[in-house]
């Protein structure tokens, strides 16, 4: 666009470029404006029209049957190319497998199926946010119960029950307990579609003595080690949050697993992106899997390291590391998350983060998308 002569503290226009819109599209504006040695002096990002729907539609229609048995403790489902077990001891999936590609499988007991989480490796904003941890005692007056102290930093998951509805889906229920009397329902239904998709219609309802602020709230899950190669729609390239995102551009980005890990002097929470639409993990020979929210943004987190990883290899004000030092994972250790804590900046004085980037914990409904890719 040319720009006109402008002299300093003064104003000018520009013409909107003529555009021509697709309905069900969405629509940025992006400024950049640079000196005369093609230098980046400011940049900007316009939202011009939202999509109705920025994820693929789920076929309501979809007739098709799914071919369901029970065997050990196990529901095993296999429709459009994919292949489903639910252990009925954890109420969630064990192994999932899309057209020959092992998105995740349950090894040595441990669950790499969609769960329910709460926590994050705290960062060093986070103080306020913590509250009467046994290492850190500062700041302790500024919340009424902080997370620590609610339990919710240790998880058991009950799974009262695994059932086959006659429609073909598969309803679970599984009590999600911390180590205290808070904890959370989490209901869910799961809809096999002919092209082998999931989807996922999630309810949850909290329970007991809650903190005043939960950091995030989402699903997690464990994916296979070979599908490291990351590309997703939201706001990129580099990692964002909710209260840190307007310098990130709304975009399709490509990555690796790897890449996302931000090796803070502390280690700590990281490589977050915000208002993502879709993202994906695939092998190298393409195969993979494509995780979207229906109907909405979700925050995205995807490491070689769990948040207990990141928590207890960290160094406190004493300078004392509570864990071992950083080691990686194989497994892509994936959150999925519908609600994020901002950072504030609590770490440059005490100024815990603005009330509207926080969240109490509440009852809650979303549907995940889980979608082949070949």
């Amino acid at each position: 666009m040319p720009i006109p002569h402008l002299a300093p503290l003064s104003k000018v226009k520009l013409d909107k470029p003529m555009l021509k819109f697709k309905d069900g599209c969405e629509y940025f504006l992006n400024f950049i404006f640079k000196d005369s040695q093609e230098r980046v002096v400011s940049r900007n990002q316009i939202y011009l029209q939202s999509a109705a729907k920025t994820v693929t539609p789920v076929n309501e229609t979809d007739v098709t049957r799914s071919v369901i048995s029970e065997t050990d403790g196990c529901v095993h489902v296999e429709k459009g190319g994919t292949r489903a077990v639910f252990d009925k001891r954890t109420g969630t999936l064990s192994r999932l497998e899309m057209n020959g590609c092992v998105v995740f499988e349950d090894r040595k007991g441990i669950v790499h199926g969609p769960r329910l989480t709460c926590a994050r490796a705290f960062i060093d904003n986070d103080y306020w946010l913590r509250g009467r941890d046994p290492y850190i005692g500062w700041g302790t007056e500024l919340v009424e119960m902080g997370f620590y102290p609610s339990g919710l930093s240790q998880l058991r998951y009950h799974a009262p029950s695994v059932e086959v509805l006659p429609d073909g889906e598969i309803a679970t229920s599984v009590t999600v307990n911390g180590s205290k009397s808070a904890g959370f329902k989490h209901k869910a239904k799961w809809r096999f579609m002919s092209n082998g998709g999931i989807r996922i219609e999630n309810w949850t309802e909290p329970f007991g003595n809650m903190p005043d602020q939960l950091p995030r709230f989402g699903l997690s899950l464990c994916l296979d080690s070979a599908l490291t190669n990351m590309a997703w729609y939201g706001r990129g390239p580099y990692e964002n949050y909710v209260d840190r995102c307007g310098g990130s551009f709304v975009g399709r980005y490509s990555s690796t697993v790897q890449a996302q890990f931000v090796a803070y002097a502390r280690p700590q929470d990281c490589g977050y992106k915000s208002d993502v639409r879709w993202v994906t993990f695939l092998d190298n020979n393409g195969r993979g899997v494509r995780f979207a929210h229906l109907g909405g943004t979700m925050f995205v987190q995807a490491l070689h390291y769990g948040w207990e990883d990141l928590e207890f290899a960290r160094h406190r004000v004493t300078q004392l590391r509570f864990g071992g030092a950083l080691k990686p994972r194989k497994e892509v250790m994936l959150n999925l998350d519908i609600r994020q804590c901002g950072l504030g900046n609590g770490s440059c004085g005490r100024n815990p983060t603005l009330d509207k980037y926080r969240f109490k914990a509440q009852p809650e409904h979303w549907i995940m998308l889980i979608e082949p890719v070949l």
